[in-house]
Order: structure tokens, then C-alpha cells, then sequence
């Protein structure tokens, strides 16, 4: 399975076309795939994976059309729009679209400790805390991972994973 995460990924950072809807695609799809690579405490999967999307509609609507009908180690995946307000610990992952940025401090903090993997799309953010942020170089869509708030959460990331990403601290 990790081969699979791993040749996808290689695929995907390789072969990027910055078209429009295209990279939302991509970063669906990418998220889907993190999903594959991450282990989180039981108790905060007990019976599904839960992603929530705010601030970019064009990957929420990407990633309702690609994870219908899903399973990841035999548990759904399920995709909802954000409400400011509700609490992180009900999801597994908050992608944080770059229209909504100025909510970052606040939901970072909380990320962290309910072991919510927040995925950003601002230059700077992973460096400030974002657990994965992604960007564009040479029009290819890469990602950096910030350790430093995995390894506070109680989320385990992948060595594949790591090995494909930027590592920031």
C-alpha cells in the first residue's frame, strides 16, 4: 500500500499542469492520499474519517467527487464544509483554503491538540505550523511537512510520506 501511496505521489509531483481545476484536483487527491499515509489515536476514528474543507470550494467540491464511496482501512470517508466554531476534534483532517487564511493562528492552536491535521495553501504557514502546506514550484504541486507539529499531536505520519515532502520545522 505505501508503494502505491509512493508511486502516486511521484506520479503527481512529476506530471503537473497548473491549469485551473486541475490543481484542485491534485490537491484532493493528495489529501486522500495523506489520508492513506497517517495513522491517528483510535478513538478519533472510531468509525470514519472525517475531512472538512474551508475557504475553497473548487477542492471540496474535487474531493466530495473523489472520495464518494471510499473506504480507508474498511472506514468511510466522509467530507463536510467547515463551520467556524465547531470543534477540530471531530475531524480527522481541516484543509484551510487560502481565502480563509486569517483564520490560521486560531485554528493551528487547535489543530494541534486535538490531533486534527491542518493542510494549508500559504506561502509561510507550514513554518508557522501547518502540518502540510502546499505550494507550486516550477509548475509542479509539492507539499511541506512541518514535523515539529506532527510529532506534537498524536498523529504518525508515514516514512513514505515524509520522504516526498519538504520537511520544515
Amino acid at each position: 500500500m505505501k508503494v502505491q501511496i509512493l508511486s502516486m505521489l511521484i506520479f503527481l509531483c512529476g506530471h503537473f499542469t497548473q491549469s485551473y481545476g486541475q490543481v484542485e484536483k491534485y490537491k484532493a487527491l493528495f489529501i486522500y492520499k495523506f489520508v492513506q499515509g497517517m495513522e491517528w489515536p483510535v478513538s478519533k476514528v472510531s468509525d470514519s474519517y472525517k475531512i472538512t474543507v474551508l475557504g475553497d470550494d473548487a477542492v471540496f467540491n474535487q474531493l466530495k467527487t473523489m472520495i464518494k464511496g471510499r473506504f480507508v482501512n474498511g472506514k468511510e470517508i466522509e467530507v463536510s464544509k467547515y463551520k467556524p466554531g465547531t470543534p477540530l476534534e471531530n475531524y480527522v483532517i481541516l484543509f484551510l483554503g487560502h481565502s480563509k487564511r486569517s483564520l490560521f493562528e486560531n485554528l493551528q492552536k487547535e489543530a494541534v491538540s486535538s490531533s486534527t491535521v491542518l493542510i494549508t495553501e500559504t506561502p509561510g504557514f507550514a513554518q508557522k505550523g501547518s502540518f502540510i502546506n502546499f505550494n507550486v514550484e516550477s509548475s509542479k504541486l509539492k507539499f511541506e511537512l512541518n514535523k515539529s507539529s506532527f510529532n506534537t499531536s498524536s498523529v504518525k505520519v508515514s516514512g513514505t510520506l515524509e520522504s516526498l515532502a519538504t520537511i520544515v520545522n
